[in-house]
């Protein structure tokens, strides 16, 4: 006597079917959201500047922009008013985003006296004293 089966013979060729669907549904959703990614704008860049200055009255040897957004780099400055350890910079961060300054007082472009330490920034302007010979070596808002 033969048993009742709960598949027809055809059921493995429909299991097939749906798979191949399954398969190509997915392949068009990634190839959609690929095509989509190729042609969104890149982010406009965000410029950052502002003054830093060396409480110790060492000059200004380095800016280095930690940016959370990816993007890190060297910030562009120049010296304000003829004294070295007051620095106006400017440097454009890839995308919206919270970054750290790291400021080099003294030393060299290649070899810092003192490396200080902004906290997370997020404001497009940014005023602070960098106070290179405290412990913590950081840098806080001026005014």
């Amino acid at each position: 006597m033969r048993r009742f089966e709960s598949s027809t013979p055809d059921e493995p060729r429909r299991r097939r079917g749906r798979a191949w669907a399954t398969g190509l549904a997915f392949l068009a959703v990634a190839g959609a959201v690929a095509a989509l990614a190729l042609t969104l704008p890149e982010p406009a860049p965000v410029p950052i500047h502002g003054r830093l200055r060396c409480a110790s009255t060492a000059p200004v040897v380095g800016i280095w922009v930690e940016s959370s957004a990816g993007g890190n780099g060297w910030a562009q400055w120049r010296v304000r008013e003829g004294d070295p350890s007051q620095v106006s910079f400017d440097y454009e961060l890839r995308r919206r985003g919270a970054y750290t300054l790291h400021v080099g007082c003294g030393g060299t472009r290649t070899d810092w006296a003192a490396t200080t330490r902004s906290p997370v920034v997020s404001r497009a302007r940014v005023d602070m004293v960098c106070h290179d010979e405290h412990p913590d070596r950081r840098c806080v808002p001026a005014g």
